[in-house]
């Protein structure tokens, strides 16, 4: 069993051949040459609700079903083996864009927790204390016993969170807005929950970008928030070849204004 914490090989080879400056196509050919097995993970939820075809899944329930079977089997597993660095790339980013301790000592929604993934980094990050949504049940109780989050909470992000105006500091949501709509209300329970003066973060697949530029500038117009900063695009999931430079992922950062 591997330890908790511990490091796959795939992502040591990976962190190695970035130092080195490898280019993408070639770790994602390193990756799947020292480990064949990589090519054959893709018959599982994770090929639906990652893959070519993620926009069919978009009833709540489906979702919840996809992602409690996945979270049940290889979820953790998959995207560590898939070389997955979202979590990173986000708070890094974040901090080149706001400020190196923007997340010393806030209260943080982890809206689409999942596993908990990203308690690592938001602990390193200096985090004070977390909150994790999320529309699978079995997913947040993996998360609850990582023993960041204060409080886990199943949430389906297309409706109203449940909690207070101005409850947050900030507000994280990675890879979950796949799934949603412009016209869900995931964005404005985003900007609700969190302070005036916070900060609301999320990421987008860049082959969804487009069909979400009018909302988002709908609420600069409209004075709810501000835009920070839109980052590159980052290729976060290096050896998953359903991705690959096709599809890339993009971390935007909003500062709340009402």
């Amino acid at each position: 069993l591997k330890r908790p914490g511990s490091v796959s090989p795939q992502l040591i080879l990976l962190r190695a051949m970035r130092a080195r400056g490898v280019c993408c196509r070639r770790l994602r050919n390193a990756l799947h040459s020292n480990f064949p097995q990589l090519q054959q993970r893709f018959s599982s939820p994770s090929s639906v609700l990652t893959g070519k075809i993620a926009c069919v899944v978009k009833e709540a329930d489906e979702v919840a079903a996809l992602y409690t079977k996945w979270g049940s089997d290889t979820y953790d597993d998959d995207v560590h083996k898939w070389g997955y660095q979202l979590p990173d790339l986000a708070v890094n980013y974040a901090k080149s864009i706001i400020a190196k301790n923007v997340f010393e000592g806030t209260r943080m929604l982890d809206a689409g927790a999942g596993t908990g993934l990203l308690s690592h980094c938001l602990k390193d990050a200096g985090v004070k204390e977390a909150t994790a949504i999320d529309i699978s049940p079995e997913m947040l109780s993996k998360a609850m016993r990582s023993g960041f989050y204060s409080c886990c909470k199943v949430v389906d992000l297309k409706k109203s969170f449940g909690f207070a105006d101005n409850a947050f500091d900030v507000s994280l949501c990675l890879g979950t807005l796949t799934y949603m709509e412009p016209a869900d209300d995931t964005i404005a329970e985003l900007c609700r929950v969190t302070r005036v003066g916070g900060y609301v973060i999320f990421s987008m697949r860049t082959d969804l970008c487009e069909k979400w530029e009018g909302a988002l500038q709908n609420f600069v117009d409209k004075k709810i928030w501000a835009h920070m900063g839109t980052s590159e695009g980052f290729d976060y999931l290096p050896a998953n070849p359903e991705y690959g430079q096709n599809i890339l992922v993009k971390v935007y950062i909003y500062k709340t204004l009402q």
